[in-house]
């Protein structure tokens, strides 16, 4: 959030995205391989979370390797404006501050509703199809969203356009597309109420009408996610303001989360009720939503206070240039 040029924020939380996915994409793998037989039942072995404990062994020392925020010159010669360091009891009253801050508590449903979709999807997908289509949904979901994040990052990098425009416009295509699959999955669930299809293969010809929606929504969940972090980053006063607004952000997030797998813990419930909610909660956070993405400033606040900053001592970011090459 912090880190990205001003004009490739989208692009550098589509690589994000896709970091984040290469794990789901070797763990697919890994499932669909063992797993890819008809009448497959399934099953995990320890030999399975080798290669994730391997990848995070491996990541260890990249992280080692990053600047601090404060030596940063990024790619278009700007700098990361970063405060002073703060006493322990200043940094708690700084984050009570930002959770009741009106950019949380208005982006706060968003937050909840923006990885709701994780349980009720997930239970659709166990209740009504076969472990080997499960598996294969495991390797290829992770592709699409990758597509997606991308073109969602090229929208919201659009030269030209206002940074406040370029938050409506994301805005929408967020919530027509998820919307989009959401009514999808609410005619395909009334169709399975009526009539129990059974568990789904993916040789059956019910397969791809029934698949799409849960491949679709593991590509604009992920979208309104990225789109929430992008925007949070376009109020940033400083980069620790940055780290404070997606910690909170992030904190509502998991909590949506953990209501959906909950509610979805019930053997009793249907998934039409979780499709039905997951529309409600989105529905309901698109009003507090359209405030504040009408209230986006035109530039983000760290970046002109830095500029400001930097007619006044150049040649603190000229020497960073140097160290640099």
């Amino acid at each position: 959030m912090s880190l990205a040029p001003t004009g490739a924020r989208g692009k550098y939380l589509a690589l994000w995205i896709v970091s984040r996915n290469l794990g789901q994409l070797v763990g697919g793998a890994i499932n669909l391989s063992k797993n890819h037989e008809k009448g497959a039942s399934g099953g995990i072995t320890p030999d399975t979370y080798v290669a994730f404990i391997i990848i995070q062994c491996l990541a260890l020392p990249f992280a080692f390797l990053l600047s601090p925020l404060e030596h940063v010159v990024r790619s278009d010669g700007t700098r990361i404006l970063v405060s002073e360091k703060l006493s322990t009891r200043s940094e708690f009253k700084l984050i009570k501050f930002t959770m009741s801050s009106r950019l949380i508590l208005l982006s706060a449903l968003w937050a909840l509703w923006s990885f709701f979709y994780s349980g009720t999807w997930s239970t659709y997908l166990g209740t009504y199809f076969t472990t080997r289509s499960r598996a294969l949904s495991s390797l290829i979901s992770p592709f699409f969203c990758i597509v997606g994040c991308f073109g969602l990052g090229f929208i919201l990098d659009l030269k030209g356009v206002s940074q406040r425009r370029r938050a409506q416009i994301g805005l929408g295509t967020v919530v027509i597309l998820n919307a989009g699959v959401y009514i999808w999955s609410i005619i395909m669930q009334v169709g399975f109420n009526q009539r129990d299809p059974g568990h789904i293969d993916w040789d059956d010809s019910l397969y791809p009408t029934a698949f799409l929606p849960y491949f679709l929504v593991q590509t604009t969940g992920p979208l309104s996610q990225s789109y929430m972090y992008w925007l949070l980053s376009s109020f940033a006063t400083d980069a620790q303001a940055n780290v404070r607004n997606g910690a909170a952000f992030r904190c509502l997030e998991a909590i949506g989360q953990a209501i959906s797998y909950g509610m979805n813990t019930q053997i009793e419930t249907s998934p039409l009720i979780g499709f039905i909610v997951s529309f409600a909660l989105m529905a309901a956070a698109l009003g507090p939503m359209i405030v504040l993405v009408n209230s986006t400033p035109d530039r983000i606040p760290a970046d002109v206070v830095m500029e400001e900053q930097e007619k006044v001592h150049p040649e603190k970011v000229e020497g960073l240039k140097s160290q640099e090459v």
